[in-house]
Parts: C-alpha cells; structure tokens; sequence
C-alpha cells in the first residue's frame, strides 16, 4: 500500500512556535496492491500526471511567487495494515524515483517516518542524502503498537492496532521519546514535524510534541470523526475533528480544537 498527501494551502505558514496545519483543500490518494501489480510505480505516474495539471493550468504566480503546496508522506512498512508481526520495506527502494520527481518540480517532499522506516538501511541512506541535499525534509510518524517500547495493551495488538492516546501517560512519553531520539540520532538533525498515526491526537500528545521540540503537526483531519474506527476494543476510537479550525492555527495545549 502506498500513501501520498497534497495539501493546498491559502497562503504562506507563519512564523512557526507549534503549527496545526489544516488544508484549504486535501487529496489523499492511497494505492492498493492488486495481484502483481506495482503500486509504487502507479502511484509516481499519478503523481507526475497531478502536478503536470496544476503547475501548467494554474496561474504561474500560486506556485511561483506563493507556494503552498506542500507534499507530505507517511513513510511506513508495506504491510502494517495486515494482521501479523512481519513487517516489510521493499517500498523504501521505490522513494529515489518518487523523489526525483518532487525535485523536478522544485518541491521539498516531508517524509513522515514510521518506526520500521527509520531501522531499514535503504531508507536510512535515502534520508541522509535528502537532508545533506537539503531537497527533503524527515519528521516523526508514530503507529504505537510496533513503536518501541512494545507492552500489549490489547490481546492482539497486531490485530486492533491500537491507537497511541489510548495508551498510558507514561507509555505514550516513553514511545514518543524513542522515536525522537531515534530520528534525531540516525539522521543528525532536529525533529519538527509530526503526524500521529491513524490520525489519533489529544491534549496529552500535543504537549509531548512541544516539549520534545516540534513545531508542526498535521494530525487533524477537519470535519471527520474517527471514533467509529476503533482501536483497542476497550477504547473509545479515534479523535473526532467535526469541530477542529479547517485553516492552519497555533493550537491551545488544553484544548487541541482551539486556537490557542
């Protein structure tokens, strides 16, 4: 499976301190693995066919004189989604080419990097040499039930997927602090930038965020509710964002639905 986001924003992001950016207007475009066929390779054509429109149907000066196109990707295993504890990366090979067609462009892609990215060599090397170039920028993504410490909150794990906020206070710190440290040591430069897997965000997650340094989060996802999509089976499911600002916003850390 192979994720991609393109978000368009009305103007350019402020001074950060710690950001909430919310689209004007969001494609997530997901590609699904269909007997042989290459996911991976569809999605760059896609890809390629979506800027070609809006670079040359567009007035030049949106993307010229105002960018605000800004191309995020959860960069995770190629099977997190199935139920088993074997997880792969063949998909960090396919990352160069997808890549090469951001700097085309003369975007800077930011590569949200789940636990078992950030331990793959492949992607490792990938990474360094994008942050060296200064052509890509890495950040944390966190799926908590295979991000280090590991302790089962449900009787399978694997199967529920649980989400990070229905985890303890200090299981959550402690997995947010080894991802950080994680990213941060391998690839020798700061953490700013977050999106919370499975979009699960409270009050508790945002104040880890800014105490650990990041700047910018894009975990909401407005008008949508995810509490229908349940995690631990004992829990009350993901946030619900039917209330969140649909415009990008420095959030109150006691009430994450408020500028703050």
């Amino acid at each position: 499976m192979c994720h991609i986001y393109v978000t368009f924003l009305s103007n350019n992001l402020p001074s950060i301190l710690f950001l909430v950016f919310c689209p004007v207007f969001c494609f997530n475009v997901i590609f699904l693995q269909v007997g042989e066929a290459n996911v991976h390779i569809a999605a760059i054509v896609f890809f390629d066919m979506l800027l070609e429109e809006f670079l040359f149907r567009w007035p030049e000066d949106v993307f010229v004189h105002n960018p605000a196109f800004l191309i995020t990707i959860d960069t995770e295993g190629d099977n997190l989604w199935q139920k088993h504890d074997s997880i792969t990366t063949e998909n960090a090979r396919y990352l160069p080419r997808f890549q090469q067609l951001c700097e085309k462009y003369g975007f800077k892609p930011v590569y949200l990097t789940n636990y078992e990215m950030a331990i793959d060599p492949f992607y490792i090397e990938f990474a360094k040499d994008v942050i060296a170039r200064g052509t890509a920028e890495i950040g944390m993504h966190l799926h908590a039930w295979n991000s280090p410490p590991t302790e089962p909150l449900t009787a399978d794990d694997w199967r529920h997927k649980p989400y990070l906020i229905e985890y303890s206070d200090a299981a959550m710190r402690e997995k947010v602090d080894y991802m950080t440290h994680l990213l941060e040591d391998t690839f020798q430069t700061k953490m700013v930038s977050h999106r919370a897997g499975r979009w699960a965000f409270d009050e508790r997650y945002a104040r880890l965020l800014v105490e650990y340094g990041y700047q910018v989060d894009c975990s909401v996802t407005p008008r949508v509710n995810w509490k229908t999509a349940k995690g631990a089976p004992q829990g009350d499911g993901g946030t619900d964002y039917r209330r969140f600002p649909q415009h990008a916003y420095f959030l109150d850390e006691n009430d994450i639905s408020r500028e703050g």
